[in-house]
């Protein structure tokens, strides 16, 4: 979904800001099972979620991405650990990265997972000269589902976040 952003939907959006600290909390004192389930990112079992979605990632076939926001090798299926550094950026990366881009052969362009999910399942803006960010809907940056990404303005994420 690409398109300009009304006063009003950037109203609503921003209303749902949290901060980092904020977001951390709501996972800071959660098992690793409860963890899975507040947040499918985090769900590192081998077994499929139901109703999950698997496609290859777009820059490197021997990836995999789910719609719930996991990451896989596509041989192994083996999922790969996210986690977010040192908690003080509120957005997940993978973990040992470094290691994933030596075993595929390339050099990662998306630096956090939701890069990847929005890149792999959202409708890329087709304008060129228009730069676009990617927003988390409910603003949680571990929430990395499908559904909850969209394609806005830089402006218009700028006053989301900025307002």
């Amino acid at each position: 979904m690409c398109k300009r952003l009304t006063k009003d939907e950037i109203r609503q959006l921003h209303s749902k800001i949290k901060t980092t600290k904020e977001i951390n909390a709501l996972y800071e004192n959660l098992s690793k099972e409860e963890l899975a389930k507040a947040s499918p990112s985090f769900n590192l079992n081998r077994e499929d979620l139901k109703d999950e979605v698997w496609k290859k990632y777009i820059d490197n076939a021997k990836l995999e991405v789910n719609d719930f926001g996991r990451v896989r090798y596509s041989d192994t299926k083996e999922i790969l650990e996210q986690f977010d550094v040192a908690k003080l950026k509120g957005y997940l990366y993978l973990k040992d990265y470094v290691e994933i881009q030596e075993k595929c052969d390339f050099k990662f362009k998306d630096e956090y997972v939701y890069q990847m999910v929005a890149r792999t399942f959202l409708p890329k803006p087709t304008d060129d000269e228009t730069i676009w960010d990617i927003h988390h809907k409910d603003n949680d940056g571990y929430n990395n589902k499908a559904e909850n990404l969209i394609y806005v303005l830089r402006e218009d994420h700028k006053e989301i976040h900025w307002s």
